[in-house]
């Protein structure tokens, strides 16, 4: 069972060309050698959520069973996985911010092009959530709480749930494998020389892309 948050269905009413790749997403996610999403019936379910036709809650994605565990070779109709989303991608005209977890960098696309790349920590192992978010809320100078840490941060820009991109004044670097041993709680830790310039240019409702 699997919903679709708000933020989320905005961007793909605004953009029903992503519709596709998110849901591939969702399959390179939830697929078992025993069944896989049924990636057409689940495109359908979607334009239909952003046309009005269909309710938008709780879903129960439509599976396809596998008669062999070997794994299902992607059809060469399939468009591209998360990983090869293009730098020109008309997301929100072309201006986003993609997160690479693997190469642990932070890019800031606008009007298609990388105006931005940056060093980044993610979180520890696999804390930062995957798939396409957006701004949902900025502030300047909160304090972090969780049960084992409180930080102060000077600008923080939620991203989904309590997981967001913010400034990281006690880190010496950034980027590499830090994230694998002393990563994040799930939050993107950027260098804070970097993070008022990605603060400045980047509204509540800009796309977030995070993806490895």
């Amino acid at each position: 069972i699997f919903s679709v948050d708000a933020g989320t269905l905005e961007i793909l009413r605004q953009n029903p060309g992503l519709v596709s790749i998110f849901v591939s997403a969702l399959a390179e996610k939830y697929n078992t050698s025993t069944a896989v999403i049924n990636q057409e019936a689940e495109v359908q379910y979607l334009l239909g959520v952003l046309n009005g036709t269909v309710y938008p809650g709780n879903h129960i994605p439509a599976y396809i069973p596998v008669a062999s565990p070997e794994p299902v070779p992607a059809p060469a109709t399939e468009l591209p996985p998360v990983l090869a989303v293009p730098a020109n991608m008309e997301i929100n005209g072309g201006t986003y911010i993609d997160i690479n977890i693997t190469s642990q960098t932070l890019t800031l696309y606008q009007n298609g092009v990388a105006s931005l790349i940056t060093p980044i920590v993610t979180g520890k192992g696999s804390r930062t959530p995957q798939g396409l978010f957006s701004v949902q809320y900025k502030q300047l100078n909160r304090t972090l709480r969780g049960d084992d840490y409180t930080a102060f941060v000077h600008y923080w820009m939620r991203i989904v749930n309590n997981v967001g991109i913010h400034d990281a004044s006690w880190r010496s670097s950034f980027g590499g494998s830090i994230y694998k041993t002393n990563g994040s709680h799930g939050c993107i830790n950027v260098p804070s020389s970097v993070m008022p310039s990605i603060y400045e240019v980047c509204p509540v409702g800009t796309p977030v892309w995070v993806h490895l």
